[in-house]
């Protein structure tokens, strides 16, 4: 989420080409930096809230509190026939839905109070992952939102093949490669959860100098689902890379009986042919942290052209051949 004035030179440069729709990120960080101000929105989704940016908001209660300024921000917007989609199946769905008075949609699998289900709209997606069934369904509701006939909706989710950097399949056969932006517990958890256990994991974990609690915690989580680990370099900025290794192990010592072997190889290229190296016909390899991220930044703030796919793909082809 820029920062207001590039945020509201963008809006305008693309009202003046002709664009009549706008799909913002509203995130918490730039809520606490008034970057949605002056903005009059239509409409809000409500997708789940997990931990994150703990530290930033000195905890929990207070990063709920300014994604929820989003929806108070909505109800005092100008706009005419606002509406508010919510994903009913999470547990802060009650804070959310007291925010906004206007039409509401409500989606979810476990609760059949919800208006949109995969069955009640017969839901048909390509993509893997039950988190990709509740954003398709979120999906759903903004079109409905917009007037969009349902076949129509259904249609596209039908035949949408995903977003680039996000469970993306980079190389299928003989081996499975998956690259994913995962960069929090609960993003993980589900990458993981999807693709099974006995995974060969490329971990790093967060970036550097901010939220050190979740380090451990996505430790834990590689050690329950993966054969082998390889800790390596995401984006350490200014702290020491090793440093944010060894936060990361201090979660693996959680799991009982664990049945996973450990490497560490700070280089992130390096990390990703090991991975590969060990794999063998039918294995999945999963490199988290990054996505499809154009660059890595190290310390000063120097920044490294990078793309996870790209490096993929060269390294598979060094061992395997073209």
């Amino acid at each position: 989420m820029p920062g207001r004035f590039k945020l509201q030179k963008f809006l305008r440069d693309a009202v003046k080409a002709g664009c009549k729709y706008m799909t913002l990120e509203v995130t918490s960080e730039g809520i606490k930096q008034f970057r949605h101000k002056f903005i009059d929105f239509d409409g809000a989704v409500f997708t789940n809230l997990t931990k994150e940016h703990i530290e930033a908001h000195k905890g929990f209660e207070n990063y709920k509190k300014a994604k929820g300024k989003l929806f108070t921000a909505l109800e005092k917007s100008s706009k005419q026939n606002k509406w508010v989609v919510l994903n009913i199946d999470d547990s802060n769905f009650e804070y959310f839905d007291k925010l906004f008075s206007g039409k509401k949609y409500f989606y979810g699998i476990d609760n059949q109070d919800a208006e949109i289900t995969p069955e009640k709209i017969n839901l048909q997606v390509q993509l893997l992952g039950k988190f990709n069934v509740y954003n398709s369904l979120a999906a759903a509701c903004v079109g409905l939102a917009q007037g969009i006939d349902l076949p129509e909706i259904s249609g596209v989710l039908r035949n949408a093949k995903g977003i680039p950097g996000r469970m993306e399949l980079v190389i299928d056969k003989p081996l499975k490669v998956f690259v994913d932006y995962a960069h929090t517990p609960d993003a993980l958890q589900k990458i993981y959860e999807t693709l099974g256990k006995g995974l060969i994991c490329v971990l790093g974990s967060c970036g550097g100098g901010r939220d050190k609690w979740k380090r451990p915690e996505m430790g834990k989580i590689a050690a329950e689902f993966c054969k082998n680990i390889i800790l390596t370099n995401e984006d350490s900025y200014d702290e020491n890379p090793f440093s944010i290794l060894a936060d990361i192990e201090k979660g693996f010592s959680q799991i009982l009986n664990p049945k996973f072997e450990i490497l560490k190889i700070l280089d992130r290229r390096e990390a990703i042919n090991k991975a590969l190296s060990l794999a063998k016909s039918g294995d999945i390899v999963i490199i988290t942290g990054k996505g499809c991220e154009p660059w890595m930044v190290v310390a000063g703030g120097k920044k490294i052209a990078w793309d996870d796919r790209k490096i993929v793909r060269e390294e598979y082809n060094k061992i395997y051949g073209k």
